[in-house]
């Protein structure tokens, strides 16, 4: 059986979870997330070479991620995973971190309903998370529909489209999670906490730019390249871009009040000219804040952020 269009195929068990822990140890890959990683053919193989040459008694100190109870079956286990990946004509498999007693579960107990249980499970998953961490639902919510709002004045600007749409969205929704943990170093946790927890139905490149969102402020270079080897081209300007939005609609909401109730945004030659609704006599904090933080909006889209 062949591979469908996209070349991948999925795996689920215990010898393709352990195969891609030993993978993870190997690259330094950024996430320890088993679910959702992608185990490509070429390393698999390269795994199988050095398996040979390793004493079964000797493998779980020389390589890093095997636990002692797959040191004797790991080498079989990957043959059988690499040929099935030459079999289907696919370069890589993408890693479930379910198995097959779910999947009875699933099948058993959340038999197709109407409405259906999960109706969208990449948002389902975001907002599972900020519930569970106590997030202010009233802010997250009016954040996301100012930065989408402000996304959508300026798609002829940066051009992008759906699943940017959405990374800014999860971002605005889980931006304060790591409040519940330190309130005064409250982005570094926000971002620890999706990357180490992980989004079901988002990739690990979508993932790692949700949680850089809530993490990064356009100026610590280093942050983005800790990610490098995930992303696609592009995308530390596609982070610089969204980062600013979601700043800018955080400081719409500042006080907290939703008093800012929606926003018009043109931009005219070099300029940016941003017009707010809502009561104005009790939005002088977020006139302040927008005024005094626009560099990094400015820098991102190169033009002039008037407030009107």
């Amino acid at each position: 059986m062949k591979a469908g269009p996209s070349g991948k195929i999925v795996g689920v068990g215990g010898t393709i979870r352990a195969l891609a822990r030993i993978d993870i140890e190997a690259r330094a890959y950024p996430l320890k997330q088993i679910n959702g990683y992608e185990l490509e053919l070429a390393r698999v193989e390269q795994l199988i070479r050095r398996l040979r040459e390793i004493p079964v008694k000797d493998r779980v100190g020389k390589v890093p991620g095997l636990v002692p109870e797959r040191a004797d079956i790991i080498l079989a286990g990957a043959m059988v995973v690499a040929g099935a990946l030459r079999r289907a004509e696919a370069d890589r498999i993408v890693v479930c971190s379910s198995g097959v007693r779910d999947g009875l579960f699933y099948q058993e107990f959340l038999k197709p309903a109407d409405p259906p249980v999960i109706r969208n499970l990449r948002r389902f998953s975001v907002m599972n998370m900020g519930r569970i961490y106590g997030y202010d639902e009233a802010h997250a919510d009016h954040v996301a529909r100012l930065a989408l709002s402000l996304f959508d004045a300026l798609a002829a600007r940066h051009g992008y489209g759906g699943p940017e749409r959405e990374i800014l969205w999860a971002g605005a929704q889980l931006a304060d999670i790591g409040k519940l943990v330190e309130y005064h170093d409250f982005r570094r946790h926000s971002a620890y906490l999706i990357v180490n927890a992980g989004l079901s139905g988002y990739s690990h490149r979508e993932t790692a730019l949700i949680a850089l969102l809530c993490l990064y402020d356009g100026k610590d270079k280093s942050v983005p390249d800790r990610f490098a080897g995930l992303f696609a081209s592009g995308d530390v300007e596609r982070l610089d871009r969204l980062t600013a939005l979601l700043r800018l609609a955080e400081y719409l909401d500042r006080s907290r009040t939703q008093s800012l109730t929606g926003l018009r945004m043109r931009v005219v030659g070099g300029r940016a000219r941003l017009r707010l609704n809502g009561r104005a006599a009790d939005a002088r904090v977020e006139h302040w804040e927008i005024r005094q933080n626009s560099d990094l909006f400015e820098k991102a889209f190169g033009c002039k952020l008037e407030v009107e």
